[in-house]
């Protein structure tokens, strides 16, 4: 059967990865150096590929180069409205986004099963709701 497209989590740019990886309270994986043309990152990925607390909590980014892949493209008027999340252990992950400088970005919200939702405004308003439920 084939999947639809989904949200899955999200990554935050850092400009200290390693600094913010000893920081943080939630064990964010070991940092993996990546290259790709002209693109050099690093990036946060756990050794056993999971997502970081349902995907609520990033994966971190450092670029290492002088330009940004979105550089290239075309601004089509999209932009990123608002990010939603409930988890179980909604404290644990609101202090770690706090100790990663992304408590604006996302609350949690305590609820019985995890759930991250991404609301993308464009030139008409909203156009997308994309959200990602996690049932036990």
């Amino acid at each position: 059967m084939r999947e639809r497209p989904r949200l899955l989590t999200w990554a935050a740019r850092t400009q200290s990865i390693d600094e913010a990886v000893k920081q943080c309270p939630i064990a964010l994986g070991p940092v993996h150096s990546m290259e790709r043309s002209a693109y050099r990152w690093r990036i946060t990925i756990p050794d056993d590929g999971a997502l970081i607390c349902d995907g609520l909590v990033p994966a971190l980014i450092q670029w290492d180069c002088t330009t940004h892949p979105a550089d290239n493209l075309e601004d089509r008027g999209y932009e990123l409205a608002s990010l939603e999340g409930e988890h179980p252990d909604a404290a644990t992950l609101a202090a770690a986004l706090a100790e990663l400088g992304l408590a604006n970005i996302i609350v949690p919200v305590k609820a019985p099963n995890a759930r991250l939702a991404a609301t993308i405004r464009g030139a008409r308003g909203v156009c997308a709701i994309v959200t990602r439920n996690v049932i036990p």
